[in-house]
């Protein structure tokens, strides 16, 4: 039994803009279904909508798209030094998955080249703008990299990389969470500190108005006695 499979072709790739959250250049394979088509383009759009924010430079992620549909694809995707732009490959719909070391492998040359192509556009250009000027770089990208056998040892490795990969993610996540909740702490005990002193100060406040209060009864005391004094002491004189 040939221990060599043949990889799985790419079916899309794209680079999405952080700063507006748009797909500036993508290419799609025409070949595959309509449906695996639009799964692409939409997984890409939910990973710029929603993941901006746990992006930092090098930052990768991997998302099965549509599991409850067979073969739908599995998006592969990249945040460049900066962070300021994603760059995303979808294995295309078939029985062997694009291994993980081939799809970043993949992604790192997508970037070189689209960078070196058309990178003073990148940050002014309209949504889908540079689609038409990097359509040959994205299918040369692609032809390349799907032509490419790869072994069956290395593609569980791959597998292995893949999953430790998104564990990684998932405890950088669970660590800026813990910070979150800890910058959350340091905040309720400066809230309690303001309480404390607050309460304190409408202690001294109280006392204040106290002491007023008694000084006004004694000297408005002393007013009424000298005013009795006053009128009394000729009576008996």
């Amino acid at each position: 039994k040939s221990r060599w499979l043949k990889a799985m072709a790419v079916s899309y790739v794209a680079v999405g803009r952080m700063s507006d959250k748009a797909v500036i250049a993508s290419f799609t394979d025409s070949k595959i279904p309509t449906r695996a088509r639009h799964a692409a383009a939409n997984g890409f759009a939910d990973v710029l909508q929603n993941k901006v924010s746990l992006a930092y430079s090098g930052w990768r992620d991997t998302v099965l798209l549509e599991p409850e549909m067979e073969n739908a694809g599995t998006l592969y995707v990249t945040a460049d030094q900066g962070p300021r732009f994603f760059y995303c490959a979808v294995a295309a719909p078939g029985q062997q998955q694009l291994p993980a070391t081939q799809a970043w492998r993949l992604l790192r040359e997508l970037e070189q080249r689209v960078v070196t192509a058309q990178g003073d556009q990148m940050d002014g250009c309209a949504p889908d703008g540079l689609t038409k000027q990097l359509k040959k770089t994205f299918k040369e990208v692609v032809q390349q990299h799907s032509a490419v056998e790869v072994d069956a040892a290395d593609q569980v490795r791959n597998q292995v990389d893949a999953v430790a990969g998104i564990m990684q993610d998932n405890v950088r996540q669970i660590m800026q969470n813990t910070a979150s909740i800890e910058q959350l702490q340091g905040k309720s005990s400066d809230m309690a500190g303001a309480a404390d002193r607050f309460r304190q100060q409408s202690v001294d406040l109280r006392k204040r108005i106290q002491m007023r209060d008694l000084k006004l009864k004694l000297i408005l005391g002393l007013v009424i006695t000298s005013i009795l004094l006053y009128i009394l002491v000729p009576l008996f004189s």
